[in-house]
């Protein structure tokens, strides 16, 4: 063999090499589309996580109100400004001084 076969199959093999790797790389197959894929995995388990704390919160408050009188009582005062029949409603406003 020759310098000049020498030469060629050397720059074939390298050639194939560095397509070989560029379609490692970036075709859907690649490292590339596997380390994205791994990443929203990650933030997807996240996001589950969240939503199980969230439903067992609000399985939490469901049964609280089944069942405990007195939190229903208070949030009735509090978000909707209930008030039990013959109780009287005091209003108190800030008294602020408005400068002319």
């Amino acid at each position: 063999m020759n310098k000049g076969q020498k030469r060629g199959r050397f720059l074939l093999w390298t050639s194939l090499g560095i397509i070989g790797v560029l379609i490692l790389m970036f075709s859907d197959l690649g490292l590339l589309r596997l380390f994205r894929l791994r990443h929203e995995r990650v933030q997807l388990q996240s996001n589950i996580q969240n939503m199980k704390e969230q439903i067992f919160a609000f399985e939490q408050e469901r049964a609280r109100l089944d069942s405990d009188m007195v939190y229903i009582e208070r949030l009735s005062r509090e978000r909707f400004k209930m008030v039990r029949p013959g109780e009287k409603i005091i209003i108190v406003h800030n008294n602020r001084q408005i400068k002319n």
